[in-house]
């Protein structure tokens, strides 16, 4: 018979292939899952162990309550970074930015800074982008930061070319990106990536934000209420700007800009 801490980490691998690969439980394993992690009687793992098997089931929120009593119960690392990417794969982009803020003020974790670090660029906090990535820096040698994506030094520099060639202030500038964060969090979507095309001769100052969705209409709609969300704010009139969301399927296909920045997403799960 496995020992209950070697049984919690069958179940704990088991359920993060489930995860990973996008699987669903069906009833009966979530039910066995259920009882199997209830009969360890271990009250440190059982709130993690139902987090995982509840995402596995396809219900969110009672996933992310057990992640939350999970880290109320215990200082774990490996729960904080898999809460993090569920959230990037399931939560809203709102509560996947608050969660790896404050996250990152109770970790010295790379993995966390980083997360913190992109999801402060795709919310428009700039300020906040900053702090998390030197702390991030902090933790690695100079090499090892030049080989990293979305260097802070190259998103600030076309984050400020877009500000100034629209005329933005940086309150404008995040409030422009609380319109683009509402409108992908009542749609369950996080952004792949930011795109920005400064063409000077045609006038061109353009923010594209890539979806996760191959879903073209759905989109359509995305942007049809993006046009409306940023019509009721007087502040962006006369502005020299374009804004769009993207399918996913055509970063790769349309519009070769002067500049395009990616922040990716840390996928793998922690072990």
């Amino acid at each position: 018979m496995l020992q209950p801490a070697i049984k919690a980490a069958v179940i704990s691998t088991e359920l993060t292939a489930y995860l990973t690969e996008g699987e669903r439980l069906d009833e009966v394993s979530f039910r066995r899952y259920l009882r199997d992690i209830e009969a360890l009687k271990d009250p440190v793992a059982e709130d993690y162990l139902k987090a995982l098997v509840f995402g596995a089931y396809g219900r969110e929120d009672n996933a992310i309550a057990h992640f939350e009593r999970s880290l109320q119960v215990c200082h774990n690392e490996v729960v904080a970074k898999n809460f993090l990417v569920y959230l990037s794969d399931f939560g809203s982009l709102t509560a996947s930015f608050t969660k790896s803020v404050e996250l990152a003020e109770k970790y010295v974790s790379p993995f966390i800074y980083q997360h913190a670090y992109e999801n402060c660029i795709f919310v428009g906090r700039m300020d906040l982008a900053e702090k998390y990535y030197h702390s991030y820096a902090k933790l690695f040698s100079g090499e090892a930061l030049e080989s990293m994506d979305n260097k802070l030094d190259d998103v600030l520099f076309e984050v400020n070319a877009f500000k100034q060639s629209a005329g933005f202030s940086g309150l404008e500038y995040e409030l422009l990106f609380q319109a683009l964060t509402q409108i992908m969090d009542s749609h369950k979507l996080h952004p792949l990536a930011l795109k920005f095309y400064e063409i000077a001769e045609e006038k061109v100052n353009a923010l594209v934000v890539v979806t996760k969705t191959p879903d073209v209409s759905l989109l359509a709609d995305m942007n049809v209420e993006l046009a409306f969300s940023v019509a009721e704010h007087d502040c962006f009139m006369h502005k020299n700007f374009s804004l769009w969301f993207e399918a996913e399927e055509e970063q790769n296909t349309q519009h070769t800009g002067s500049a395009l920045f990616r922040v990716k997403r840390s996928r793998p799960h922690a072990s």
